[in-house]
């Protein structure tokens, strides 16, 4: 059987339809497709034990949503009557996109209009080569844009690559499970053998699976919604000793230390990025063959050459 068949007939995971958009729609998260399902704009099935199933036709639904946000800067009240439409057969797709297009306006501002009020809500921290390579200029050339100030490296520099999670799974016999991180630009991953807790908190939320009764990361994401706080990005900041370390990054850069499974699993909960630090990738990095295109497939193989004493890395 195809991989297109068995995802027709079985479904798709949450990550799996992930994994489909992003390369069309790199900012969508788990939390993007939660709130969209929340609307009413799609309904997947859900399994006996409470997995989320998403069929071919779910995931071009999403697609249509995210293009008509992206294209037309339609509202979701608009593009759900647009599906509806489609849904009671008064519309087709084709013709709901040959409807024109919200025209773009300019508005006068009242009064002075800082830098500030253009800035992004959530920062995208590329390297210092990618910035390079997607400017077109030279190192010279950034070198005196970086001592002019026209150009300001955040607080963590240039030093940081964005990470997303490809999975947890459990190494036998040791019953060990391992986290594996890959960076979203560039080849390397990062392996990190973390406790069975947060590797079920890990994968559950992957899955898209809703305890009856929130677990500890997700009261964690509830306390910090309660009380205002927003937590920004998720740094791996440290390898000491065979221990990973994270810090969790609020407004106003306050940051706190934390496991990196714990960081992970709140991240994946609140949607925001992971990024691990240069030198971290450096000395606990790997880079797998590329003869499997699967990263599932690599992955376990990769754990059946290894054991944690390779490289004596773990969560603490």
């Amino acid at each position: 059987m195809t991989a297109v068949r068995q995802e027709a007939a079985t479904g798709m995971s949450i990550g799996t339809v992930l994994d489909r958009l992003r390369p069309d729609f790199p900012d969508v998260t788990i939390s993007k497709i939660r709130f969209l399902e929340a609307e009413g704009l799609i309904s997947p099935e859900r399994t006996p034990s409470g997995y989320r199933r998403f069929s071919i036709a779910d995931c071009e639904r999403l697609r249509f949503v995210l293009t008509a946000q992206r294209d037309q800067y339609l509202p979701l009240k608009v593009i759900k009557e647009q599906l509806e439409a489609i849904d009671s057969g008064v519309a087709t797709v084709g013709a709901v996109d040959s409807l024109p297009r919200r025209p773009r306006t300019l508005a006068v501002a009242p009064g002075e209009v800082s830098p500030e009020e253009f800035r992004a809500d959530r920062e995208v921290r590329i390297s210092r080569d990618d910035l390079i390579a997607r400017s077109g200029i030279d190192e010279r050339f950034l070198g005196d844009l970086l001592r002019s100030g026209l150009v300001v490296p955040g607080a963590a520099g240039f030093s940081m690559s964005e990470m997303r999670v490809i999975g947890i799974r459990v190494e036998q016999p040791q019953n060990q499970p391992v986290l594996l991180l890959r960076e979203s630009n560039g080849d390397r991953y990062l392996p990190i053998w973390i406790g069975q807790t947060e590797a079920t908190a890990i994968a559950l939320e992957q899955q898209g699976v809703e305890p009856a009764r929130p677990l500890t990361h997700d009261l964690i994401k509830d306390l910090l919604e309660a009380f205002g706080h927003t937590l920004r990005e998720v740094r791996i900041v440290d390898l000491q000793a065979g221990t990973f370390y994270a810090d969790l990054v609020f407004e106003g850069d306050v940051r706190v230390s934390a496991r990196p499974s714990d960081s992970v699993a709140i991240a994946l909960r609140i949607g925001v990025p992971i990024y691990v630090d240069e030198a971290v990738l450096a000395e606990a990095g790997l880079v797998m063959p590329d003869e499997r295109e699967d990263e599932v497939e690599k992955f376990k193989e990769f754990l059946e050459s290894v054991s944690p004493d390779d490289f004596k890395a773990t969560d603490g």
